[in-house]
């Protein structure tokens, strides 16, 4: 029986206007103790400079998201070898700003790259050795009410729907959920826009692996939006909203990230500027109901992840550089009170198990 599970991080090296001061060192390859939560690094990688957001295939390559602030940001993508070593294979511009989040298809050849500033998604496609020389840049156009936050397009995320046939883009800045055909074409292009209730700003969604639902967490009002969702036409249709702060929060809101437990059972997000995760069981047929909020003993949970036996949640705590264990029910998803050691990592922003 595996005792210890590979997991990676990407961290911030550089400091800028909304990383104020950056500790990192790069991106880790980590193992976690499946028995006492206990973290260990393995390797370390100093590319990208700053690696936001991880994704992978099944043939053993890591995708990572690089942002260099307002200058354009890179894809980079990684053979994982032996002990989770990462083999630098390519690396291609974005031709976008604020390069956030990174996703690929079931094939690994085309790869999504959200770049939040200027509202841009590029595709890159990888043939499992180079990149094609010449990414797809989709400029997206909107705004919403939030004259602070939402006077522009910014793309936060783009998920490939289960079926492989829909890629969902969230749209902070526009209160949308950009739809794709990907059957269509080889191209980027946009079927429609599905509005999300004004001011909400969606950042990450989640689809769910056994029923037609899509989980939208909102940044700028830190909702949990639940979305039906048909396999044959991409659309969605909104079936419930609920807050996932606690009524006396007088704060800023500042909702961060989505994670669907690997049983189907939970699903957790976490808030920012509350410096909490909520948990969500999921009910009959993927209803989430409220079960419990509770502190990542640390600061800015920009992104956390569950381990694929469903035993451990680890939190990336951004301004305290701590990843903190928590102890989950393997059986129910949900959070037992338990956690492991704090292990020190300077300024991680996200993670991704192997």
């Amino acid at each position: 029986m595996k005792i210890e599970q590979i997991f990676f991080v990407g961290t911030y090296r550089q400091s800028g206007a909304y990383v104020p001061e950056a500790k990192g060192k790069g991106l880790l390859s980590c193992s976690l103790h499946l028995e006492t939560g206990e973290i260990r690094q393995e390797h370390l990688c100093e590319k990208p400079l700053n690696s936001t957001y991880l994704a992978k295939d099944g043939k053993g390559h890591l995708f990572a998201a690089g942002d260099n602030f307002e200058n354009f940001g890179e894809v980079h993508v990684f053979s994982i070898e032996e002990d989770a070593y990462l083999k630098p294979i390519a690396a291609q511009s974005t031709f976008g700003t604020s390069s956030c989040h990174v996703a690929c298809d079931k094939e690994g050849r085309r790869i999504f790259v959200s770049s939040y500033a200027n509202g841009v998604l590029s595709q890159h496609i990888f043939d499992g050795i180079f990149l094609s020389p010449n990414p797809e840049v989709l400029v997206y156009r909107g705004s919403g009410p939030n004259a602070k936050r939402q006077e522009a397009a910014h793309i936060h995320q783009a998920v490939v729907s289960p079926n492989g046939r829909w890629l969902y883009a969230c749209d902070l800045g526009s209160d949308k959920i950009w739809l794709h055909d990907l059957h269509d074409s080889g191209n980027l292009k946009v079927k429609k826009g599905i509005s999300v209730p004004s001011g909400s700003g969606p950042r990450h969604l989640v689809c769910h692996p056994q029923f037609p639902l899509l989980y939208v967490f909102c940044e700028l009002d830190a909702s949990l939006q639940t979305y039906q969702s048909d396999s044959d036409t991409g659309d969605l249709e909104l079936i419930s909203q609920v807050s996932t702060l606690p009524e006396n929060f007088a704060g800023q809101p500042a909702g961060a990230a989505i994670r669907l437990h690997p049983s189907g059972k939970a699903l957790y997000v976490s808030n920012r500027n509350h410096h909490s995760l909520t948990s969500f069981s999921l009910e009959g047929e993927g209803r989430p109901v409220f079960h419990s909020t509770f502190s990542i003993e640390g600061e800015e949970p920009r992104d956390f992840n569950i381990d694929p036996t469903g035993q451990w949640l680890l939190s990336a705590n951004q301004n305290s550089s701590t990843i903190v264990p928590f102890r989950l029910d393997a059986q129910t998803g949900l959070p037992t009170g338990a956690q492991g050691p704090k292990f020190d990592c300077g300024t991680p922003v996200c993670i991704l198990f192997n």
